[in-house]
């Protein structure tokens, strides 16, 4: 049994008739584990996958292209130095406030997402061909809660994982905007999308749509028409959030 689906038994149990006595403590309980369970699977989980697969391009180019090789291995020692913040930050967490901020971003999501997808192209080569289209509005947000941009970067990244991991798609687009108020990010593939039971099943889509929920948003998770999958997110912008000139 994996760590996160053992997570996911222990928070059963808490709903068991033996714990009604309990219940501000148990719902206490259940909600670290539920982030404990989500912060593995979304940040160290996709982390350790990348650095699978920049550990793999580095190989396949060893021999014909030693600097990008090179490259990717710096990559990969970064994604490490990511890992071991992540863990740390998840091991001493106290409450959902003490979170590990995605590398890179801050307030800034927009040229974080566009390195996320370069860093990506980098690794995957021809096998999948990613597109960031990020609107200008997006650059000019100021000042954007730390919050919605770590939680939009986690399910791009999370999305993006998916997609390199299950579509078989060759092309993958990211488009990232403002409108009515809202953060938005969508993220389509053409791949062979996911069966309707996966996706109220999958633990890291169900983990998109609770960190939209948490900021007050949503996240729809499904199949694209006639093939693909895509993840469409939307979370409310801050009051103190305005486009700058």
């Amino acid at each position: 049994m994996s760590v996160v689906n053992w997570l996911a038994a222990i928070e059963e149990s808490l709903d068991h008739p033996d714990h009604s006595q309990c219940r501000r403590p148990k719902c206490a309980a259940r909600g670290a584990l539920v982030r404990l369970r989500r912060d593995l699977h979304d940040q160290t989980g996709t982390t350790l996958v990348g650095v699978g697969m920049g550990v793999e391009a580095a190989q396949r180019l060893i021999d014909t292209d030693l600097d990008e090789a090179r490259r990717l291995l710096e990559d990969v020692r970064s994604e490490i130095a990511l890992l071991v913040k992540q863990i740390r930050g998840i091991a001493s967490s106290r409450d959902e406030s003490d979170q590990v901020e995605p590398p890179d971003v801050g307030s800034r999501i927009g040229p974080a997402v566009r390195t996320m997808v370069s860093r990506m192209n980098r690794v995957v080569g021809d096998r999948v061909r990613i597109t960031a289209k990020v609107d200008a509005a997006v650059d000019r947000l100021h000042p954007l809660d730390r919050g919605v941009a770590a939680a939009v970067f986690w399910i791009v990244r999370e999305a993006l994982t998916n997609v390199l991991k299950h579509s078989n798609a060759s092309c993958c687009t990211v488009i990232v905007t403002v409108r009515s108020g809202e953060l938005c990010a969508l993220v389509e593939d053409d791949g062979v999308g996911f069966p309707a039971q996966r996706v109220s099943r999958g633990s890291g889509l169900m983990n998109m749509v609770e960190r939209a929920r948490e900021h007050g948003g949503r996240c729809r998770v499904g199949p694209r028409v006639p093939s693909g999958f895509a993840v469409n997110a939307a979370i409310p912008l801050t009051a103190s959030a305005r486009l700058s000139a």
